[in-house]
């Protein structure tokens, strides 16, 4: 037992240097080894990622930088279609006014009818807004005014000009559906542009006329000039016939010889980097056409290796872009190699540091054993963050044992101590969360049980008087067509009695006289046509009552959505007519096709109408403008997308926060109980697993926004 407690005693110095530096010259040279080892690897992660990340916002810019004009378009269309957007030429020169000042990336935007005539709003280089006007008798120039408050003032300048013969109008024509032009150049400025163009046909499908919405391709260099993912990169896009759309090095995408612009080719670019990646991509897949997919090189460009990543960007109405992000090698290598050396130069440096550092650190170890009796003096003030370490070094063995023992009981009470506190108030607090949830929890489901028995009640309800109503309508609608016949075959007996005794006797003739008899002859058939009229409009009612209240589809059902809101609107129609305080509310359906989804009628018919009256309740007090409710429909590849807009006031930011919450509500009190639109919200996200949103601006309108699956798991 003697021997095993002799064991061999080691220097207090050895014990500290020696695993400390041997320690940290196996961390530095696994590090400098390592950093060496791994540099390609970081190159070629790092410009991947760059390349990606770079490409990703090349393609987000390009889709809502060129989505714009088109939903403008469309919307301009469609009113000029509809009537809503007179053609006037100074009242439609007024309204684009209007929406070039709210769309600043807007170069131009124009209206020309098959006619000739012509109306566009111009911005120029200084921002200055200036209208184009061809009427009769001036048709073939375009008068250019300055513009006051949307109206023309003051003429600038005349310019011949026939837009029927430009390309924004003939390939909108030709192609007789939305899509973008070629890429050309204005007459006046010599910049490239390209034009989002609309044919507006009547409801015969003749041609009314086209519009159109430039923008400059100039733009689209200043962002790509933004974007360098390197020192040296060069981020271009090209057509698929090679020439330039834009890039990122600054230069011009075109040049002018004798006043006339010519674009460039990317294989003919003055920078060097976009001319040669373009002759590479040409070499190497024959075809530009041929590239269908994002594709990621390493080339040797110019002798130098160039990471390339070429991506193809499409839009469905008819660009067909090549986006090109070309990465020199040495963009990365200079700073990692640098990094490299630098990082052995540090790893010398500290290890040369940490060795002076543990022989310092030995020796002060070892002056520093005096200070245990500082140490237990802290402990008796009750300062327990006190320790000793135990060494092999037979000196301080016991007494450290002894102390550490002490301090370790001590501490191992506190500690315990101060969990038991710890842990009562986490049970606390967690007991407090449950119920927390537990009650938001009930009263979401009694607001959604209060709500379901309503809608049950109602639906019962209108069952029966649906019944009661039908039977006795259906019974009159059947007569009404007897007696229709009847009363034909009575007046084709009294017409041939006419005919065959044309002089009646007095009595007779005096009886004529006094019914009336022609005009009875005339206006009893239009009595019965009526009759039978508002006897199908009777029946139409009952059968929208029957179809809003769906009984029969409480289980998963696939419905038209449209004949839903159809029914819905029916049943609003009192509410949109005309009274003392506003205007008639006007309904503006924008109905695309439509696939049946799989989903809860009667439950979905609840939303529609909860959103529907919460959009009329908003236009209650507005009487300043006309007054619109706008819903649209749309399908994708998974879901169908119901849209109900107003024209209203307005929701301010911080009560969209809480709209969907229950019991919130803005009404006053007896107006609303706060649970329409969070049973709502409910019912879209909980039951078919959609999503309902709002969005609204503050003296616009708001718009809400229903997403369903089109099937249910």
């Amino acid at each position: 037992m003697k021997l095993l407690r002799r064991s061999p005693k080691i220097s207090l110095s050895y014990v500290l240097v020696i695993p400390f530096v041997t320690q940290i010259f196996i961390a530095v040279g696994l590090t400098g080894y390592w950093s060496l080892r791994h540099g390609q690897i970081a190159i070629g992660q790092l410009v991947n990622q760059l390349g990606n990340e770079s490409s990703k916002r090349v393609d987000q810019h390009l889709d809502n930088y060129l989505v714009q004009p088109h939903k403008v378009n469309q919307v301009n269309a469609r009113s000029i279609e509809s009537g809503i957007l007179s053609r006037d030429l100074r009242t439609l020169g007024r309204y684009f006014w209007e929406q070039m000042r709210v769309y600043p990336d807007f170069a131009y935007i124009n209206f020309a009818d098959k006619d000739g005539k012509f109306v566009g709003i111009n911005r120029d280089a200084q921002n200055v807004l200036q209208m184009d006007i061809i009427e009769p008798p001036h048709l073939g120039a375009y008068y250019r005014y300055d513009i006051e408050q949307g109206s023309p003032t003051k003429l600038v300048t005349k310019v011949p000009y026939e837009p029927r013969q430009e390309v924004w109008y003939t390939d909108a024509v030709a192609a007789k559906k939305p899509l973008w032009t070629r890429i050309y150049f204005w007459n006046d400025d010599k910049v490239m542009s390209i034009s989002a163009s609309y044919p507006v046909f009547d409801d015969r499908q003749q041609l009314i006329g086209v519009m159109g919405i430039d923008y400059l391709l100039d733009r689209i260099n200043d962002f790509l000039g933004q974007l360098r993912p390197s020192r040296s990169a060069a981020v271009f896009i090209l057509e698929r016939d090679g020439l330039l759309v834009g890039n990122s090095s600054g230069e011009k995408t075109y040049t002018v010889q004798n006043n006339k612009p010519q674009r460039i080719k990317g294989a003919e670019s003055s920078n060097s980097l976009i001319k040669e990646t373009t002759q590479y991509l040409t070499k190497e897949f024959g075809d530009l056409n041929q590239v269908r997919e994002p594709k990621w090189i390493k080339a040797s460009i110019k002798g130098y290796n160039t990471f390339v990543q070429v991506n193809p960007w499409r839009d469905r109405y008819g660009l067909d872009w090549l986006v090109v992000i070309a990465m020199p090698e040495s963009d990365f290598t200079e700073q990692i190699n640098r990094n490299a050396q630098t990082t052995v130069l540090f790893c010398a440096i500290a290890l040369v540091v940490t060795t002076s550092l543990g022989l310092l650190t030995a020796r002060w170890i070892a002056r520093s054993i005096n200070r245990l009796n500082t140490a237990s003096s802290a402990i008796a003030r009750g300062d327990l963050n006190q320790t000793v370490r135990i060494s092999r070094i037979e000196e301080l063995a016991t007494l450290a044992r002894s102390f550490n023992s002490m301090v370790e009981q001590l501490r191992e009470s506190f500690v315990a101590l101060e969990q038991t506190n710890a842990d009562l108030e986490l049970r606390v607090d967690e007991r407090t969360e449950k119920l927390s949830n537990a009650l938001q929890s009930l009263q979401r489901a009694q607001a959604q049980m209060l709500q379901s028995e309503k809608m049950s009640s109602l639906g019962q309800m209108v069952a029966g008087i649906a019944h009661e109503i039908n039977n006795p309508v259906t019974f009159i609608s059947g007569n009404l067509t007897h007696a229709n016949n009847y009363v034909s075959d009575l007046m084709e007996l009294l017409e041939r009695y006419q005919k065959h005794y044309p002089d009646a006797i007095e009595e007779i003739q005096n009886y004529i006289e006094d019914c009336d008899l022609e005009f009875v002859t005339l206006d009893l058939p239009k009595l019965l046509k009526s009759m039978q009229e508002g006897a199908k409009r009777i029946q139409s009612i009952v059968l929208s009552l029957r179809n809003f209240s769906r009984l029969d589809e409480a289980q998963l059902k696939s419905v038209d959505l449209h004949e839903g809101l159809e029914n819905t609107l029916l049943l609003l129609q009192h509410r949109l007519k005309h009274t003392m305080k506003r205007r008639e509310i006007e309904i503006v359906k924008n109905f695309e096709e439509l696939p049946k989804i799989e989903c809860y009628a009667g439950q979905l018919n609840q939303v529609f109408l909860n959103l529907l009256s919460n959009a009329i309740d908003a236009l209650e007090n507005v009487s300043d403008h006309p007054l619109l409710i706008s819903i649209f429909t749309e399908a994708t590849d998974s879901t169908a997308i119901v849209k109900i807009c107003d024209n209203g006031k307005g929701i301010p930011e911080p009560v969209i926060a809480k709209i969907f919450d229950p019991f919130f509500t803005t009404k006053p009190i007896g107006q609303g109980t706060g649970l329409g639109l969070s049973i709502a919200y409910q019912i879209v996200v909980g039951q078919h697993h959609g999503s309902l949103s709002c969005s609204s601006e503050v003296g616009q309108g708001t718009e809400f926004t229903i997403e369903i699956p089109l099937h249910l798991a």
